[in-house]
């Protein structure tokens, strides 16, 4: 949205306003699997104020390194309630992990060490040891293996509901405490051998293991912090009452408007942080976006599809820079909630999703993007392989080319799954759909009346729209009841098909639709639990075709990223995990 992250119709006006997504976009980009081995984090290229070589010429820093974005402010700060790309870019950029990120032009992630000194892995593949830097709180107090020790004490807090506490729960104990069977933490295999090593412990190996610990989830927390806050720890509107351990610390915030970052000095790698400012305002409108960028008010920026031949002639005017990533990580679908009434039933829901085609969606509402009839995208790791090119099918779309543009078979369809449930099947006008969305941008409603008159034309049923106020509000309306559908889209938490596939399971964070299925549950443990790459691989393919007969949600598109960058910006590349962009080694040249 959850970090794999939840994207929302809010999410796509920004990545179209040229923010790509975390984990929260690829596809013919390199495979770089975070599940690889990370490497100590390069020494940056970035300049000193002396100047730095640039195309045969020497470029000199700006004496101003303050940038202007358009970000979609944080629905929180708290590092294991995060389930959505803005918050994790905040979190990532004021707080430090194990590992941290970095991307390129192509949108390749590279996971680095960051807090990790080293880590040692035992030959059983159950026990992670990983060993800390020496480094500081932004009060200037240590961060220690105490610190992570609580962070995953508070992750697996049941009170807390932490979204993405499943990461947690395949070590020893975890599921236990997690669940309320027991309060006594030192039950759980997470321990602080010293003050600079923490020691995790798994009931069973995980190949993902490595990966997951990249997340916010595993950050570590000051538990006189968290407790001198109270209930408000976390909260937007009480960010004066956080410390901080990452590259940067928040000084002003105005919550869903605006907000300022400042370098933090006490950063261990301070010296490879350049940008002093980050000023932060959500600018939704893409004409507004574009008079700000143009107005040099904006460092970078995408553009929604009727405005990108105007920056691409820009691009090659040389008034800015352009980079592009021709397919990312991000995958946009319709989610239903499958405990409602009429979305409960898998034939209805099919009905839904093959009505609306998305074909004719990508080309009259989103201008662009690769309609999409996979869940897990082309750019996904399997180990040292591509799993797309390994899966060699696309489970939904022998389906769309059954019921699609086929009003016929799919109210007949809609019919079978009305009277499965005990319905009245003979006029289809009598139902109505609620759709979940913010519509904060013309393009949403652009999307909202497409989807609208797919579904009266193609099935004959009607369709009403919840509002949700702003992000935070969406988010919280996912977790409710009162929708039947909604679009929104996933970013990968690591270049695994199973970022993707895990958040389908009964009690999952992330499964916002509440898919409850057994079967499927027992594939994703399967999958876990499989030490045999090859084993893993086929059951993946299994979980990706259950999810697409069951009709959990139905793909719409894959996005692709087109970038804009002020001429004087270096350093950027188009994030595709965990965060809308890093600003870490990021900086500005003086103009001439």
């Amino acid at each position: 949205m959850n970090m794999k992250r939840i994207l929302s119709l809010a999410l796509v006006a920004v990545l179209v306003l040229g923010l790509a997504m975390s984990g929260c976009g690829n596809s013919e980009t390199p495979n770089s699997s975070a599940a690889s081995t990370p490497g100590n984090e390069s020494s940056s290229t970035a300049p000193v104020s002396s100047g730095v070589a640039s195309n045969g010429g020497e470029e000199k820093m700006a004496e101003d390194q303050t940038i202007y974005v358009n970000q979609e402010l944080a629905a929180t700060f708290d590092s294991t309630q995060v389930q959505d790309v803005p918050s994790g870019t905040i979190v990532n950029m004021t707080q430090e992990g194990w590992f941290r990120y970095s991307f390129d032009d192509a949108g390749t992630a590279t996971v680095n060490k960051a807090a990790c000194a080293d880590y040692t892995i035992s030959d059983d593949g159950l026990t992670y040891t990983m060993k800390m830097i020496d480094y500081n709180w932004s009060d200037g107090k240590p961060v220690t293996a105490d610190d992570y020790v609580y962070g995953a004490q508070c992750a697996l807090d049941p009170a807390a509901a932490a979204p993405y506490s499943f990461f947690l729960t395949g070590i020893v104990g975890a599921a236990d405490f997690n669940a309320g069977k027991t309060t006594d933490f030192s039950t759980v295999g997470v321990k602080a051998i010293d003050e600079k090593t923490v020691e995790y412990t798994l009931a069973a190996p995980d190949a993902t293991f490595l990966s997951k610990l990249a997340n916010s989830i595993f950050f570590p927390k000051r538990q006189d912090i968290v407790e001198a806050a109270g209930g408000e720890y976390g909260n937007t509107n009480n960010w004066q009452s956080l410390v901080y351990c990452g590259p940067y610390t928040i000084t002003e915030w105005t919550d869903k408007d605006h907000g300022v970052l400042e370098k933090n000095e006490a950063y261990w790698d301070a010296e490879n942080v350049f940008l002093t400012t980050i000023d932060m305002t959500y600018v939704a409108e893409q004409a507004t976006s574009d008079q700000l960028f143009e107005a040099g008010q904006l460092a970078f920026k995408g553009a929604s599809s009727e405005y990108l031949q105007k920056y691409k002639d820009k691009a090659a005017a040389g008034e800015c820079e352009m980079v592009n990533a021709d397919s990312t990580m991000s995958v946009f679908y319709l989610l239903y909630n499958t405990k409602r009434d009429l979305t409960s039933n898998a034939k209805i829901r099919k009905a839904i999703g093959y009505a609306v085609d998305n074909v004719a969606f990508c080309d009259t509402i989103m201008g662009r993007y690769t309609p999409a009839e996979v869940l897990v995208p082309g750019p996904v790791a399997m180990g040292e392989g591509n799993y797309r090119e390994m899966a060699g099918v696309d489970p939904w779309r022998a389906g769309r080319e059954e019921y699609g543009n086929n009003p016929e078979k799919l109210q007949a369809l809609f019919k079978e799954g009305l009277e499965e449930l005990g319905k009245d099947s003979s006029d289809l006008s009598q139902y109505t759909l609620t759709y979940l969305t913010m519509n904060d941008s013309s393009q949403d409603a652009q999307i909202i009346e497409f989807i609208q008159q797919a579904l009266e034309t193609n099935l004959g049923v009607k369709m009403e729209v919840k509002v949700s106020a702003d992000w935070g509000t969406f988010l919280n309306d996912m977790e409710g009841d009162e929708w039947d559908f909604v679009q929104t889209g996933w970013s990968p938490d690591y270049n695994d098909p199973m970022t993707y596939l895990d958040m389908f399971e009964t009690g999952n964070g992330s499964n916002h639709g509440k898919y409850e299925v057994a079967e499927y549950d027992q594939m994703v443990r399967d999958a876990y639990a499989a030490t045999d790459e090859t084993a893993r691989f086929e059951l993946y393919k299994q979980m990706e075709q259950k999810l697409a007969d069951d009709m959990a949600l139905t793909p719409l598109f894959i996005q692709d990223v087109w970038q804009f960058r002020q001429n004087n910006l270096r350093g950027l590349g188009i994030a595709t995990i965990n965060t809308n962009w890093e600003p870490k080694g990021v900086y500005l040249v003086a103009e001439e």
